[in-house]
């Protein structure tokens, strides 16, 4: 494994080389050299551009993808539709570079080059520019199924390595940025639809209209709707043998995984060529959708609902735009324990409360933001700024609060501002330069600077190289720096996690660029990670002491105690750095008329190597619970254990290989997948009570749960046709993932003993084969 990377190296040189001379001038009798592009700058044309030679997310501005400064992965609406994938989740397990993880039916993890989790803030999704993750808590699991508007994304770029300088704040390991449709001279209609298994259904359309159609008085007018809803049943999961009954206060997670609706409008004014502006109302409702969280270690019916609006002013030279939004968000958690007389009760009359396991959110969010673009002869010069507040308002921020009792909620806030500037020079027809920097000021975490740099070196129109360095930064969440509620407490110093990175990549089009090769080299190292650290026995033994008095008191009162246990860990700035070395190998080719169609191949591999500086320790001596002294003391929290340096590390080999055949109206597809196995840690599933040594029944009392996912082989298939119509597109297409492989797991798998001790039932659900029938209607 240790000459992996040498080798590697050895072998993208081996390549580029040849590459290299083939771009010194030919002999006037020889093979004619193509010329390079113009050195420009801007790309007024870029439309009319291969998708796949152009980006607009590294920097804010389309450029080449040849002179931008970080590797760019760009698919477009057709690399959905030609596959077995129905959402973009899915469709980004064929990408090299991409660790997608599924959890439950509609919950995935999606993470770039290493840095993800089940709460996963180590990127920025961003729909039409603006960010579209919940910042308060972290969570991304609302946006793969449900929250976006399938039949209006036309556009994905998945930018990798950390881009802070450009986006600010939780850039860290990438950004994936979806682009909408843009209304254009003539009327559109988009129309999605799809069933699938599990009773996965969903219909979503898009209508864009130019309206000097309607009148003259409205030609500089113009409209864009979208409207969807979701909805799904459960997968197959863990269950009790005999599912507890819903608590009164708990939501009922069993009727479905999914449950929502959207709805957005944009109307446009164009006020002279190229300047415009534009109104915008956008609406989600997760009315039901299942969650897994790592705290808990159990199944949580969630609820969502978010309204924002905006307006957006762009001209040549750049864009100013602002935006409000509110959400409300609540969970609960079908899990039971720590009840503080349970041991008094009959066994089947072991029931706790479930007032700590339900958390309600009501968030604020207003963002306004400013970027420019200049050209200076050689030079292109991006520079402007953002400014964003939030706060969220909840029962979690404070151990006082309580869920139903809105009044007794507790407010947070924070804000962040930022100015960023960076120049691309060119300094030939084959240099280019680009160099930047970014300043952000936090309420929470400080100042921050992220700088970045990159040199490309364009050998000709098909081929380039290019070395960069870039810094990220996260911040942490609300949760990290205020949660005041079950075990966890807040350090108030907590500092912003950041990367480094360094990365060599190379990109060739070759044969009339039906075929393509890609290569990249990237290493980072990450410090300051957020952790959890186990307080001193004696604060644990305090903290248990206050809570079960209390608990006893409001007992014998016959009231409910609504305080929640704890807290027994503070979350705080780890000081084991992670380091993160990546190769990405990945190549396509087209034969025209192979067997009467057309035939493209495309395969890619992925080789990370993630391991912290040392092996993770955590030890605790934890603390007595003895509510009487005649029975045998119980000992909670009470560990010592090591973790292996790869714990928590992506699959360490990735590998695809698909190959597409299109004949007139028909395509078919096929594809093969391995993912490796890799080792996880969750908090939510260890078994924090220790029993004395004679008592244990339990193999791993004292051990922290750590689960080895299976690594895989998938097959997915998919069939296409696309009938001619006199004035519309219809595509209708069929997809199965996992053809032969009825049920895996890819997130911790809780034994039934264990759900069965705790009083909880349905964690995480089996994935595998999946099919859906879906189409999609243009006119």
């Amino acid at each position: 494994m240790r000459c992996l990377v040498p080798s590697m190296v050895v072998l993208c040189m081996g390549t580029i080389l040849p590459c290299a001379q083939a771009a010194e001038p030919a002999p006037p009798d020889g093979p004619e050299v193509r010329a390079l592009p113009p050195p420009v700058h801007g790309l007024d044309d870029f439309t009319l551009l291969d998708d796949r030679l152009w980006t607009a997310a590294v920097s804010r501005r389309p450029q080449l993808i040849s002179r931008a400064p970080a590797a760019v992965e760009v698919l477009t609406d057709q690399d959905l539709r030609r596959s077995a994938a129905i959402n973009w989740a899915d469709r980004m397990r064929y990408v090299a570079g991409v660790d997608v993880y599924q959890g439950r039916h509609n919950q995935y993890d999606v993470g770039l080059r290493g840095y993800n989790s089940l709460v996963n803030q180590h990127l920025i999704i961003l729909v039409d520019g603006r960010e579209f993750g919940r910042s308060v808590t972290g969570e991304q699991y609302g946006h793969w199924s449900g929250f976006l508007f399938s039949s209006d994304i036309e556009r994905v770029e998945l930018v990798k390595g950390p881009s802070s300088v450009t986006y600010g704040a939780n850039a860290f390991g990438g950004v994936i940025s979806f682009t909408g449709r843009k209304v254009g001279d003539r009327p559109e209609a988009h129309l999605h639809t799809h069933v699938g298994a599990y009773a996965k259904r969903e219909i979503d359309g898009t209508v864009l209209a130019p309206l000097q159609g309607l009148t003259p008085a409205l030609g500089r007018w113009d409209l864009k709707v979208s409207a969807g809803y979701t909805e799904s049943e459960p997968r197959p999961s863990v269950n009790h043998p005999d599912p507890i009954e819903s608590h009164p206060r708990l939501g009922d997670t069993k009727g479905y995984d999914l449950r929502s609706n959207r709805q957005r409008a944009i109307i446009g004014y164009r006020l002279e060529e190229d300047y415009r502006i534009e109104a915008e109302y956008s609406g989600k409702q997760m009315r039901d959708q299942a969650l897994i969280s790592d705290l808990t270690g159990v199944a949580s019916q969630g609820e969502f609902e978010e309204h924002g609006g905006g307006l957006r002013f762009t001209a040549p030279w750049g864009s100013i735009s602002h935006w409000r939004q509110q959400s409300r968000a609540s969970w609960s958690s079908m899990y039971v324990r720590y009840h503080p007389f349970r041991i008094f009760a009959p066994e089947d009359e072991r029931r706790g409360d479930f007032y700590y396991n339900q958390a309600g959110f009501k968030d604020r969010r207003h963002v306004t933001e400013a970027d420019f673009a200049l050209d200076l002869g050689d030079h292109r010069l991006g520079f402007g700024g953002n400014y964003i507040r939030w706060s969220s308002t909840s029962n979690i921020w404070s151990r006082d609060a309580t869920f139903a009792d809105r009044d007794s909620w507790v407010t947070v806030n924070n804000t962040t501002w930022g100015v960023f500037i960076e120049d691309q020079w060119t300094l030939s027809r084959e240099w280019f330069v680009t160099a930047g920097i970014r300043f952000d000021s936090d309420s929470r975490v400080g100042d921050n600077w992220s700088p970045r740099a990159s040199l490309n070196w364009v050998i000709d129109e098909d081929q380039f190289i290019r070395l960069s360095y870039s810094r990220g930064y996260r911040i942490p969440t609300l949760i990290e720096s205020y949660i005041d509620i079950y075990y966890f407490d807040s350090d108030p110093d907590l500092q912003a996690e950041i990367i480094n990175a360094i990365e060599i990549g190379y990109q060739r089009q070759f044969d009339e660029r039906r075929g393509r090769l890609n290569a990249n080299i990237s290493y980072s190292r990450a410090e300051r990670l957020v952790d959890w650290e186990p307080r001193s026995p004696d604060e644990m033994q305090a903290a248990w002491v206050d809570w079960f008095t209390g608990a006893f008191v409001a007992e014998s009162m016959g009231e409910i105690y609504s305080r929640t246990p704890g807290p027994f860990f503070d979350y705080t700035n780890s000081d084991n750095p992670i380091t993160v070395w990546g190769v990405e190998l990945g190549a396509s080719y087209r034969l025209p008329e192979f067997f009467l169609g057309d035939l493209e191949i495309m395969g890619n591999g992925t080789w990370q190597r993630m391991r912290y500086r040392r092996s993770p320790r955590y030890v605790s001596e934890g603390f007595l619970f003895t509510p009487d002294p005649s029975v045998d003391p119980e000992r909670y929290f009470a560990f010592d254990d090591t973790l292996p340096r790869n714990i928590n590390a992506p699959p360490e080999w990735k590998f695809n290989l698909a190959a597409d055949w299109e004949y007139r109206q028909f395509h078919a597809g096929l594809a093969g997948r391995y993912v490796s196995s890799r080792l996880i840690y969750s908090f939510g599933n260890t078994y924090w009570l220790a029993l004395p040594d004679e008592e244990e029944v339990w193999p791993h009392d004292r051990d922290l749960a750590v689960q080895r996912v299976d690594d895989y082989l998938a097959f997915d298939l998919h069939l296409g046709w696309r009938p001619r119509m006199h004035s519309s597109q219809l595509h209708l297409r069929a997809g199965v993932m996992d053809v032969f492989n009825a049920s895996r797991y890819e997130h911790y798998q809780r034994s039934p003993a264990q759900m069965i001790e705790d009083d909880a039932s349905t964690y995480s659900s089996q994935v595998g084969r999946n099919w859906f029938i879906a189409g999609d209607w243009e006119w």
